[in-house]
C-alpha cells in the first residue's frame, strides 16, 4: 500500500492531484542529489518536477539553473535582503523567484494558492527550500491537503520532503484548530 501511495504522490506532483488518473506525461524531471555537479544542503528530490532543499548558496543557485530548474521557491520567513538577493541572482540566471515565507502562523492564503498555481504548472522544475527544509516539507503537505490528498499522505509527503516532528506538531495543532 505505501509503495501504491508514493507511486500517486509522484505521478500527482506531475499532473497535479486532479489529473492524477488521467495518465498525463511526466514533463519535466529533477536530478537526484547524487546527479548534482555541486552538493546543496539538505537536498531532496521530493517527485519527478520538484525538489526540496535548504538555505541556498549562489553557487547553488547556479547549479540549479545548470540542472534546468525554472523557479525557486523560498519558504524562510523574515530576512528580506536574503530574499532580495537570492531573487537577483535566481531571475540573473533565468529563473522565477518566488518568497512565500511560511511563518510561525503558517502560509498564507495567497502564498498557498501561488504555490498551488505553480505546481499545476505541469512543465515546471520547482526548488522548494528554507533554511533546513522543515518548513518546505509544511507547505508542500499544506499544498497536497489543499489539492485533496488525506492528511495522513499529504503529511508522509512533506515528512520526505524535509518536515521535522516540531514543525509537524505545530502544523497538526493549526489545522486541527481550523
Amino acid at each position: 500500500m505505501r509503495i501504491l501511495i508514493a507511486l500517486y504522490f509522484a505521478l500527482a506532483l506531475c499532473c497535479g492531484a486532479a489529473a492524477a488518473s488521467s495518465g498525463c506525461k511526466i514533463v519535466a524531471r529533477v536530478p537526484f542529489a547524487s546527479q548534482l555537479e555541486t552538493p546543496i544542503k539538505h537536498y531532496n528530490r521530493a517527485g519527478p518536477r520538484l525538489a526540496t532543499a535548504g538555505t541556498l548558496t549562489d553557487a547553488d543557485i547556479v547549479e540549479l539553473r545548470n540542472q534546468g530548474f525554472d523557479v525557486i521557491v523560498n519558504a524562510t520567513p523574515g530576512k528580506p535582503d536574503v530574499a532580495a538577493r537570492e531573487r537577483a541572482l535566481a531571475e540573473s540566471q533565468g529563473m522565477a523567484y518566488y518568497h512565500l515565507p511560511y511563518t510561525d502562523d503558517g502560509a498564507s492564503e495567497v502564498d498557498l494558492a501561488t504555490f498551488n498555481g505553480l505546481m499545476a504548472d505541469e512543465t515546471l522544475r520547482i526548488l522548494l527550500h528554507c533554511k533546513a527544509g522543515s518548513r518546505a516539507g509544511a507547505l508542500l503537505t499544506l499544498h497536497y491537503l489543499s489539492v485533496g490528498v488525506e492528511r495522513d499522505d499529504a503529511l508522509m509527503a512533506g515528512r520526505a520532503a524535509g518536515l521535522q516532528p516540531d514543525m509537524e506538531s505545530e502544523l497538526v495543532e493549526r489545522l486541527t484548530a481550523s
